[in-house]
């Protein structure tokens, strides 16, 4: 069960799909981020909740805890032998207002195998981007960007003594299942530019304030100070910026600005972690 069922809450899992849809990978990043957070210091529980943490050994999948092993500079100091005291067992469904919130988690409970989903998938981060990031002491913030940025604008045989992380990241994007079609993903790209420059402006604006309103997803951005002053001002810019680039035409393409945009937006979430 996942507290505040009623707060601005999304949970999905990684699509391997040229960079990831958009909403997803930034749903998934915050929460991973926070919850990495979160498990760093919750080891006591304040506010009368049990933790699941007490009823189960093996919380999370071996895929999400070798995690830990494979890329110990972010997920090192992590403790997957418990749970963020977002999840608990003892939630009185009963006390849930408004009904629907009661419906919703009747719903969810009823299905073991989508919370299991759930659980892993909100302690799964991004590993090609993750393990990139993990470079950071050894080539810096600026060098880590500039090779992403010559790697998608001419492809990774033109950054000379290319790091392996890189190597593995741009090849990961560039496997596009066989079950995408590309002319569908044009076609509707095609049929959002109009509402992406009509409507998006105000809907990511009021997506932005709601942030404020669900205190665990804004976590690591009010750490991070790019929920106030005027850091808040360019977030909104570059989130509308992103969703613009990845409607252009042939965006998505190996060499469009919708794969750009999407690796470093992958690789900013990953270094947020």
């Amino acid at each position: 069960m996942i507290r505040g069922v009623g707060e601005s809450n999304i949970n999905c899992g990684p699509i391997a799909i040229l960079g990831t849809f958009p909403a997803c990978l930034l749903g998934v990043t915050l929460t991973i981020a926070c919850k990495s957070i979160l498990l760093l210091y919750n080891n006591e529980r304040t506010d009368g909740y049990s933790s699941m943490a007490q009823q189960q050994k093996a919380i999370y999948a071996d895929s999400v805890v070798e995690q830990k092993h494979l890329i110990p500079a972010i997920y090192g100091s992590v403790d997957f032998s418990i749970l963020p005291e977002r999840y608990v067992s003892d939630v009185d469904i009963d006390k849930l207002k408004p009904p629907r919130y009661k419906r919703y988690a009747q719903s969810a409970i009823a299905d073991p195998a989508r919370i299991d989903k759930i659980r892993n998938y909100t302690m799964t981060g991004d590993r090609v981007a993750d393990a990139y990031a993990a470079l950071i002491p050894e080539y810096g913030f600026r060098t880590l960007v500039s090779m992403l940025d010559d790697a998608c604008e001419h492809g990774i045989d033109a950054v000379p003594d290319a790091p392996r992380e890189l190597v593995a990241f741009i090849r990961a994007m560039e496997a596009t299942p066989d079950w995408v079609d590309m002319a569908l993903v044009e076609k509707g790209a095609q049929q959002e530019r109009i509402p992406l420059a009509t409507i998006s402006p105000f809907v990511i604006r009021g997506a932005f304030i709601a942030t404020f309103m669900n205190k665990y997803t804004a976590l690591p951005m009010t750490m991070t100070g790019t929920l106030s002053d005027d850091k808040s001002a360019k977030r909104v810019f570059e989130t509308a910026s992103f969703f613009t680039a990845t409607a252009m035409p042939g965006a998505l393409g190996r060499y469009g600005s919708g794969f750009k945009a999407a690796a470093k937006v992958r690789l900013m979430h990953s270094m947020v972690r």
